[in-house]
């Protein structure tokens, strides 16, 4: 069963891409996210103060979307190798804003409603 996966055209087009990216991918997402589930507990354990949670937190999401670039890099790859034709998707630069926008707005609210 699978919980995070690249959704790119590359990985979509092709079932072979669909299972070496993932399958790469859940090995990098253990081995990121293992240690930093680690330290949290020790974290809590230890009963610091709050900013270390947060600084996890925070490391988490940037590793998160770093892990995501480079596996979506990795299926462009192994598509380029196996000359896999791919469809591009082309997204509006005010969707992708709207989207940003969005997330900083919930989680200034996020803050504002739990702090």
């Amino acid at each position: 069963m699978i919980f995070f996966g690249v959704r790119s055209s590359e990985s979509l087009s092709n079932p072979e891409i669909w299972k070496k990216a993932n399958k790469k991918s859940a090995v990098l997402m253990l081995a990121f996210a293992i240690p930093l589930l680690i330290a949290n507990t020790i974290f809590a354990i230890l009963k610091l103060p709050e900013a270390f949670p947060g600084t996890i937190l925070i490391i988490f999401a940037i590793g998160l979307i770093s892990l995501n670039f480079y596996i979506s890099i990795y299926a462009q790859n192994l598509a380029k190798k196996e000359g896999v034709e791919t469809y591009k998707v082309r997204i509006p630069a005010y969707a992708i804003i709207i989207l940003i926008l969005i997330t900083i707005a919930l989680a200034v609210l996020w803050y504002l409603i739990f702090k």
